[in-house]
């Protein structure tokens, strides 16, 4: 954050785009292979800010334009270029996590641009309806709490899986959950509800008259 305050301070966007792709390629390109070589954690730290960086400071120079996006014709032209870079072989998965960008700066940038407009031009389209969506307005809500919580979600269900007899926790990894063709749905459904729900009851619990239940009512004068 404080390294992407100073460079947005600077007043000519094209500096400050330039300065961001840099920092992406270094991430993704330099940072990312040595941290492949070495497991030092601090090349890992170092990718992870600068790709974060890179797009943080390109959803700044583009955010107008990013916030109106409502043409349904993007994600459809999006979603095209993505399954023929597909097929072409380009297109992997990235793990930023853990600083793994097997098909290189372009075709990551790229990919995972197209997907941040797929996503914001069908946000923007739906925020813009007559009719109120209250459930996608409330996962979009607690986007927060799902994100921080769902990998531990999908790991509890594991843990029921196993219980079951059905799984063995050993094939578990932060990546790696007992989803299949039957139950994929749990995983998505659980992931998102569990951490909404938690949330909600925490909010309820703040909200409660700090007065104790056990209180007399005092008569009025």
């Amino acid at each position: 954050s404080l390294l992407c305050r100073i460079i947005i301070s600077i007043k000519k966007q094209p500096v400050i785009l330039s300065v961001a792709l840099f920092f992406g390629f270094l991430g993704m390109n330099y940072f990312a292979s040595l941290y492949a070589e070495t497991s030092n954690q601090i090349y890992n730290l170092t990718s992870q800010v600068l790709v974060g960086s890179m797009f943080y400071i390109i959803g700044f120079v583009f955010k107008r334009t990013l916030l109106s996006m409502k043409n349904l014709y993007i994600p459809i032209i999006s979603i095209a270029i993505i399954f023929t870079m597909k097929n072409f072989g380009v297109l992997g998965g990235l793990l930023m996590s853990w600083s793994k960008y097997p098909q290189g700066f372009l075709f990551h940038t790229v990919s995972s641009l197209l997907c941040i407009c797929t996503i914001l031009a069908i946000t923007n389209a739906a925020a813009i309806q007559d009719h109120k969506l209250k459930l996608l307005a409330l996962i979009g809500s607690k986007s927060k709490i799902i994100m921080s919580y769902h990998l531990l979600i999908f790991t509890i269900i594991d843990i029921g899986f196993y219980k079951l007899g059905i799984y063995n926790m050993k094939n578990a990894s932060y990546l790696n959950h007992y989803s299949t063709p039957m139950y994929w749905f749990v995983y998505i459904i659980t992931g998102i509800a569990s951490p909404i729900i938690i949330s909600i009851a925490l909010d309820f619990i703040k909200n409660i008259n700090i007065n104790p239940l056990w209180t007399k009512k005092q008569p009025r004068i």
